[in-house]
């Protein structure tokens, strides 16, 4: 992750905002490898950026550093020009979207949604360190906490 310039982020927000899309939703998936091919919720973050010309797709991939390149093809369509598009996802459009947000216009809603979704799983964890001192060697303990119902994870690291 690169940290932009307030121009750099502004343009990236009037590419964002013209051209390109933020997905965030909830939807059920099916487990077919389980008996009963019981659903549950996912959540897909996702925003892409689809172009004709591929210079600005390098451009997003070299300001941003975040995200992959693709092609889409129309093998059907003679008159369509092959599209390329800059896709990135869940943690990745969270930290492009810290920075562009307050330039955004027509978008600014879903994206203070994803900022929202993760500035919250964010507080919800907390890690403790802790050294215990001991009469041979020194232990230093981790413990991870998830402020929902699950047990806290230790690990611990030896000197």
């Amino acid at each position: 992750m690169r940290t932009m310039t307030p121009t750099e982020a502004a343009y990236i927000a009037g590419i964002i905002d013209g051209e390109g899309s933020i997905e965030f939703k909830r939807r059920p998936r099916i487990r077919r490898d389980r008996t009963g091919t019981p659903t549950y919720v996912t959540l897909i973050v996702r925003m892409e950026v689809p172009q004709v010309d591929g210079r600005l797709i390098d451009y997003l991939m070299e300001t941003t550093k975040e995200g992959s390149r693709d092609m889409k093809h129309y093998p059907t369509q003679d008159t369509w020009q092959d599209q390329h598009r800059w896709r990135c996802g869940y943690r990745a459009v969270y930290r492009i979207l810290k920075q562009i947000h307050r330039y955004l216009i027509i978008k600014r809603e879903k994206a203070k949604q994803v900022i929202d979704h993760y500035d919250k799983q964010s507080l919800s964890k907390s890690i403790v360190i802790l050294l215990l001192k001991g009469k041979k060697r020194n232990r230093l303990l981790i413990i991870m906490t998830n402020n929902s119902k699950r047990k806290p994870m230790a690990k611990e690291v030896l000197e």
